[in-house]
């Protein structure tokens, strides 16, 4: 795909299209059941709206394991804010949560310095002193708008992944199993008169 803005909604429509594929491909590698698997994903799509750069893979883990959920499936939809998307996605988030708290709107200049300067911190003090600085700092202003904006986000793109990634999953099991099926009824078809055979044998 190319870089940069996309230049009208058919080159978007095509690049959500791209980025569903590429998920799909990752997500369907996980061998496990359709429910597992969708709450991962789930879970990890509502971790990434959450401001806690750092340590959202920490959390989506964590959570997966309480829940019994994939944990290798948290991991793609994390990446759903990353260095590209994080800015508009927290300036959404701050407004939505806004709505709620009030307060004054969140212009793009200050998430930039705030997130440059969490950044500075971190890079000189480690994760922990970042998250400290954050919250002393920030906490009023950015993140408790932010976090109540995505919660509401996260909950609702997290039961619609959950949903399409539930049915994407049964449907490849699905297409795998009956390939499978045919497979061995071409390759080994002893094995099928075997099991029709023991079908068939009174009990």
């Amino acid at each position: 795909m190319k870089a940069g803005a996309p230049r009208s909604k058919k080159e978007l429509k095509a690049r959500i299209s791209w980025w569903w594929r590429r998920f799909l491909r990752s997500i369907l590698i996980i061998n496990d059941t359709p429910h597992r698997v969708a709450l991962g994903v789930a879970i990890g799509t509502f971790i990434t709206y959450l401001p806690m750069v750092g340590i959202q893979m920490m959390l989506s883990a964590g959570l997966a394991l309480l829940t019994r959920a994939n944990v290798a499936a948290t991991v793609p939809p994390v990446w759903i804010t990353n260095p590209i998307t994080i800015i508009p996605i927290y300036l959404f988030l701050h407004w939505l949560g806004n709505l709620f708290v009030g307060g004054p709107a969140l212009r793009w200049s200050q998430l930039y310095e705030a997130l440059a300067a969490i950044a500075a911190k971190r890079s000189e003090e480690g994760l922990w002193a970042s998250m400290r600085f954050a919250a002393n700092d920030f906490f009023y202003t950015i993140l408790w708008p932010m976090t109540i904006g995505g919660f509401i986000v996260g909950a609702i793109n997290g039961a619609i992944f959950y949903w399409l990634t539930y049915r994407a999953i049964s449907a490849y099991q699905h297409r795998k199993m009956l390939r499978r099926l045919e497979w061995i009824k071409h390759s080994k078809p002893e094995l099928i008169s075997n099991v029709q055979s023991l079908e068939d044998s009174p009990l």
